[in-house]
């Protein structure tokens, strides 16, 4: 259930369980790991918003390929 805390509620789920879950280690770690695949989708939300909002030509492949490259 940790995990499906921390996917759904994000950081509120996963403290929540660290808050009332605290004999269950390995419910902790499965929020933990919840909230690794939530921010990972947020992360990857704000990335293709940002490029869809920078897009200034009918390419949005080549945007997003240029905007994740262009980082590094």
């Amino acid at each position: 259930m940790g995990f499906v805390y921390a996917v759904v509620l994000g950081p509120v789920g996963y403290f929540g369980v660290q808050l009332f879950s605290r004999h269950s280690e390995a419910m902790r770690n499965q929020a933990g790991q919840g909230l690794k695949i939530w921010v990972f989708v947020v992360a990857s939300g704000a990335i293709f918003a940002a490029c869809v909002a920078l897009k200034d030509n009918g390419d949005l492949s080549s945007d997003l390929i240029s905007a994740l490259w262009a980082a590094f």
